[in-house]
């Protein structure tokens, strides 16, 4: 959920409405590294856009789209990495262009020290 507060293009004396959005994923893991989602979002504008450059009027944007994601987590050099691909169809759309959305996130963490790898079992010789 989101709450996304435009400013004016000085160049295009342009200015975009205000927005609100949500997400919603469903995410089920198949195994320790794969996982398959559902995804849903919906954007939508609560103000209108204005200014001079606004030639068409205040046209309010909305969208609605649905897709998948898959996901892959493994480890680089001992640091987790968790790796995903999502895939949106935008179903629902009023003024603004219609389309689909493919987005590849990676994401690991900043400064991971591996732990130290473990000793080797020592071997019990008995006489």
């Amino acid at each position: 959920r989101g709450f996304e507060i435009n400013g004016r293009n000085k160049d295009t004396d342009y200015r975009s409405g205000n927005a609100v959005h949500a997400d919603l994923a469903i995410t089920q893991y198949l195994s320790k590294e794969f996982s398959i989602g559902l995804i849903a979002s919906h954007y939508q504008q609560v103000s209108g856009d204005g200014g001079g450059g606004a030639s068409l009027g205040p046209y309010k944007g909305r969208v609605t789209a649905i897709g998948g994601s898959v996901g892959y987590n493994f480890s680089v050099a001992g640091t987790p990495v968790a790796a995903r691909l999502k895939v949106l169809r935008e179903v629902s759309v009023e003024n603004r262009p219609q389309g689909t959305i493919a987005l590849i996130s990676l994401a690991f963490p900043l400064g991971h020290v591996p732990p130290p790898a473990a000793a080797p079992p020592s071997a019990v010789v008995k006489h």
